[in-house]
């Protein structure tokens, strides 16, 4: 007999895109899923969009609130929750119609706490058209077994996946005492490290069943708030010091994923005009650059980062800018 599985999807300002999300949800293959649709206050059409999918389909549970942000509803879902395995789909993203059940069955032959699948990236261009674009993670065609150490190994380094709450099936008992982060920014550095942490066991399927939609510009093209940048670092390195706690192994991962935030929120501070986030950023990078060219397994992007940083800060936001555009 089929496990319940609960199926949490926030929503805010989506009508384009959330009968998408939804259809790929409820069509699914495996069908005892609990459909937990969280408006977040969205002063679209998109709460009426959900009560009507709910009185279609019995399965889906709708709850309006107001407008607290990703991390609030997706906690909103969780509290009400009674799948034994559950799952994160943004809103404007959709899945696979066998993205649940392939996910859970690789979760179940591996007796796993976790299995993750890859992603297909989807741009939306200025028209409104969509294409595929490379993901910036390594191909891995088959099902890879990881310990708790493998695995968050692998999302410092953003090797086959990072630290997205989506395209995961979790043990719902991982959440029993892990919320995200309300009000922050780059919520999932905060949070799923965490479940991995109280796994035991986690398994990767190099199947591309989420499709991650890509509607904003990269840091170079965005004028984010300082305070989404500020964010990032306070994730980051929480993530930092609690995984190497645990896993002392990991630093040298764990030192090339928190200077890769420095790179990042660098460039957003040179973009906001934020002194003191540059400076933090930059005198983070100094600190902790060394031997980070030679660590194992790490993205190109990030050695040539840290090599350009070597000849000062303004040549390397100058440099960065055309290559990362």
């Amino acid at each position: 007999m089929q496990e319940l599985v609960s199926v949490i999807v926030p929503i805010y300002k989506v009508e384009k895109y959330i009968h998408r999300c939804i259809e790929s949800i409820i069509n699914q293959t495996y069908v005892n899923l609990e459909v937990i649709l969280v408006d977040d206050g969205s002063p679209d059409s998109c709460g009426t969009i959900c009560d009507e999918y709910a009185k279609a389909d019995n399965r889906i549970v709708v709850v309006h609130k107001a407008n607290g942000g990703l991390s609030d509803a997706r906690n909103a879902g969780l509290d009400i929750m009674h799948g034994y395995f559950v799952t994160f789909v943004d809103s404007d993203d959709y899945i696979s119609l066998d993205y649940v059940e392939k996910l859970y069955k690789v979760l179940k032959d591996n007796n796993a706490d976790i299995s993750i699948c890859a992603e297909e990236y989807i741009l939306e261009l200025s028209d409104g058209k969509e294409k595929v674009i490379k993901r910036p993670f390594n191909e891995f065609k088959g099902t890879k077994r990881l310990t708790v150490e493998e695995a968050l190994s692998c999302s410092l380094r953003q090797d086959l996946f990072e630290a997205s709450a989506c395209a995961k099936l979790y043990r719902a008992s991982l959440f029993s005492d892990v919320r995200f982060p309300v009000g922050y920014a780059y919520e999932d550095q905060g949070t799923t490290y965490k479940t991995f942490l109280r796994s035991e066991k986690i398994v990767y399927v190099g199947e591309h069943l989420y499709f991650y939609l890509q509607r904003s510009g990269s840091i170079l093209h965005s004028n984010g708030s300082s305070k989404r940048y500020w964010d990032g670092i306070q994730m980051i390195e929480q993530q930092y010091n609690d995984v190497i706690k645990c896993f002392p192994r990991l630093k040298q991962p764990a030192n090339v994923r928190l200077i890769s935030m420095y790179f990042h929120t660098l460039l957003g501070g040179s973009l906001t005009k934020d002194k003191a986030l540059i400076k933090y950023s930059w005198n983070g990078i100094k600190n902790n650059r060394n031997g980070i060219v030679f660590s194992f397994n790490i993205r190109f992007k990030v050695a040539v980062a840290v090599i350009l940083s070597y000849f000062g800060k303004d040549v390397f936001i100058a440099l960065a800018r055309i290559l990362y555009k």
